[in-house]
């Protein structure tokens, strides 16, 4: 889990079902921050093939923040999410147009 040191914010993509356990052919996250689900948020998804190939899909987060993601046996993932928002006063003093919160999780699925 990422952690911003300024503003203490903490960006969260938590797995809520996990395919090496279920043999599933979804992985579910939740995204949240400050502890509140984020509704219709984008969620990226790469995809990595056992020959290297990587793929690139979004999908949007449901109203409870939660959000179901295709897998393939065999194959390695990313999912990233990304929030912005103002910045706060120690931020805008530099000139800061925004701040980007990033929450990354990986995992594989086995064969």
């Amino acid at each position: 889990m990422a952690k911003t040191v300024a503003s203490g914010w903490k960006p969260n993509s938590l797995p809520s079902k996990i395919p090496i356990q279920t043999r599933s052919p979804t992985a579910s996250t939740c995204n949240s921050f400050r502890r509140r689900p984020r509704a219709d948020a984008q969620v990226e998804l790469f995809d990595k093939a056992p020959d290297g190939a990587v793929r690139l899909t979004l999908h949007r987060t449901d109203p409870q923040g939660r959000v179901a993601l295709p897998v393939e046996p065999g194959h390695t993932y990313m999912v990233n999410a990304v929030a912005l928002r103002a910045p706060d006063q120690r931020h805008a003093r530099h000139r800061a147009v925004w701040e980007t919160l990033w929450a990354n999780l990986t995992f594989a699925v086995p064969e």
